[in-house]
C-alpha cells in the first residue's frame, strides 16, 4: 500500500463503477471459503472475502450513498 493508504484504492474504484461491478462478480466464495477470483493467481488462494473484494464492497457502498 502506498502512503495514500486504502482510501486511495477505494476512490480509484469509485471512479470506475464498471470495475467495481466486475470485481464483485469475480471475487466470490468458491464454495470452500476461498476466493474464486484470486484462485488462478497463486497456489495459496486467499480466504473469501479477499482484500480486493473488501475494497470493491467499500467502493460499491460509497457509490450507493452518492
Amino acid at each position: 500500500m502506498t502512503a495514500a493508504g486504502p482510501f486511495a484504492v477505494i476512490e480509484f474504484m469509485e471512479a470506475r463503477p464498471g470495475l467495481v461491478a466486475e470485481l464483485l462478480r469475480a471475487h466470490v466464495d468458491d464454495g470452500t471459503g476461498h476466493c474464486l477470483g484470486c484462485s488462478w493467481r497463486q497456489s495459496a488462494v486467499p480466504i473469501h472475502p479477499c482484500s480486493i473484494r473488501w475494497y470493491a464492497e467499500r467502493a460499491a457502498e460509497a457509490l450507493r450513498h452518492r
